[in-house]
């Protein structure tokens, strides 16, 4: 999925990536969810139940039935998420794209190769 949503700070677009990306898995009729990010601050707040006030009463509905499980991966190696938030970033305003199958776009993930995190 990706999404314009014009100016805002990293951890908010962490935040309401989280909630879309619930929605979205709702409406699909999906109940047992894991939610992958680069964000460990992000994750440790949904899990807390500490996100921002203007996002909370959409967590609260979103979340009635369904099972979340939270991990993190290396910000380097979350390809996807970097090429969505670039294509969301071109996006006019108020426009959504959703895909029901990986995009041509998104480049595939091999398991047999190395990928560096610099430190």
């Amino acid at each position: 999925m990706a999404v314009r949503l014009g100016v805002c700070t990293n951890f908010v677009v962490e935040a309401l990536a989280f909630i879309f990306g619930l929605e979205w898995a709702k409406d699909m009729g999906w109940s047992n969810i894991w939610i992958t990010s680069d964000s460990q601050v992000a994750i440790r707040c949904f899990v807390e139940e500490k996100v921002p006030w203007f996002i909370l009463p959409r967590l609260n509905n979103v979340r009635q039935n369904l099972t979340l499980k939270f991990s993190s991966v290396f910000r380097e190696n979350n390809f996807a998420a970097d090429t969505l938030s670039k294509r969301g970033a071109l996006l006019p305003p108020g426009i959504k794209d959703t895909f029901d199958h990986r995009p041509v776009f998104l480049a595939v993930e091999n398991p047999n190769t190395c990928y560096f995190r610099f430190h």
